[in-house]
């Protein structure tokens, strides 16, 4: 059954199924057509997922006739299957999608790759989140953007590639004015991330008008809120760019540019983050800028 507290409206047609991050469970979009529903991300598992289906139809007892992929990471993915529709899916997400499901995530492979992977170090998810597990990659790729029209909405899937994963899209719901970010701006300092990127992101995100973002593992926020982390990125950036340049040590630059409570109290951003952030663009900088 679905925890109704987690439902959450954002606009007349948009609602949400706030995220857990306890459990590892996204912020999954409920987007509500004249011809059915339209999910943004799967969640974490077929439990999950049911969940979002119930939410759904407790609002309006009509089926599901997309489900959008923004990315391929597991918690976005595993739960596709319970809402029966087609997935859709850039054409780089998909292809991920399938050569994990060749390989870690068989039907064979994806429990055990979960038991070592996620169960190991999350004691909250175990083997009944994922009854049947029967993974589904998108059906319906494309490649750049992408407008799904549908019931009156149009749905405009865009690239958000680069700080977190490299298949990642935002999804704008241009009538209703809102946009789900998923994890675009989420930075965890893997291989395919690059903190750099972070203010170009945030720039194309710029050209829309957009009353409420929907983050993948946040609480939804305003334009102002918006604007401030942007800003509070910029200015971090900059800084530490310039210390680097002047010789500061990646301590000194630490110990100069402490974190803002006062926008953690608003934003996703929190002291963690800010330290990733940091060290990631003493890094990049260095290499591209050959400093040693």
């Amino acid at each position: 059954m679905p925890d109704t507290n987690r439902v959450q409206q954002l606009s007349d047609h948009v609602w949400i199924y706030r995220h857990n991050w306890k459990r590892l469970e996204p912020t999954i979009g409920m987007i509500l057509t004249e011809e059915g529903w339209v999910a943004i991300d799967g969640g974490n598992s077929p439990l999950h997922g049911q969940q979002v289906v119930d939410a759904m139809k407790a609002i309006r007892d009509v089926s599901v006739k997309y489900v959008i992929n923004t990315h391929r990471h597991f918690d976005h993915v595993f739960g596709n299957q319970a809402y029966d529709a087609p997935v859709i899916g850039s054409s780089r997400c998909q292809e991920r999608f399938i050569e994990n499901i060749q390989d870690d995530w068989s039907n064979e492979n994806a429990i055990s790759w979960l038991k070592g992977f996620i169960f190991k170090y999350n004691d909250l998810l175990n083997e009944d989140d994922f009854p049947n597990l029967n993974l589904v990659p998108p059906s319906i790729s494309y490649e750049g953007t992408y407008d799904l029209k549908l019931g009156g909405l149009t749905l405009h899937l865009f690239p958000l590639e680069g700080v977190h994963t490299d298949d990642g899209i935002g999804v704008y719901v241009a009538e209703e004015k809102v946009m789900f970010l998923s994890d675009a701006f989420y930075y965890q300092g893997t291989s395919e991330g690059q903190a750099l990127q972070l203010l170009e992101l945030m720039d194309r995100v710029t050209k829309f008008e957009v009353d409420v973002y929907a983050p993948g593992h946040e609480r939804s926020h305003d334009v102002e809120v918006f604007n401030l982390v942007q800003q509070n990125i910029q200015h971090l950036f900059q800084a530490v760019i310039s210390m680097v340049d002047d010789g500061a040590s990646n301590d000194d630059i630490k110990a100069t540019l402490p974190f803002d409570l006062e926008l953690y109290r608003k934003s996703f951003l929190n002291e963690k983050m800010h330290l990733l952030l940091i060290r990631a663009v003493i890094r990049e900088h260095k290499k591209a800028t050959q400093i040693q």
